[in-house]
């Protein structure tokens, strides 16, 4: 499933750059890709994969959470969202 999601994205993001001058991965000023409050460090393939989910959902920033971390917070998540396949 998280391959599936993978391949998507790219594919999202390849033919984005068709009409985009060849740009597949606009970060639009947003820092490298992170978990929050997390000292982790991400993968470059990660990274890329977390860059272009934020660039297709036009997010802010680039910093994503984990789920349970988010309910233990006690933090809404939209009905039915997705995450991001992280590796």
């Amino acid at each position: 499933m998280a391959a599936e999601r993978q391949v998507e994205l790219f594919t999202h993001a390849f033919e984005k750059a068709k009409d985009n001058g060849g740009v597949w991965l606009d970060n639009k000023g947003r820092k490298v890709p992170g978990l929050y409050q997390k000292h982790l460090q991400v993968s470059p393939f990660n990274a890329i994969i977390l860059g272009m989910h934020a660039d297709q959902h036009n997010n802010k920033t680039n910093q994503y959470t984990l789920f349970s971390e988010a309910k233990k917070r006690g933090e809404s998540v939209q009905t039915k969202e997705k995450g991001v396949p992280f590796l």
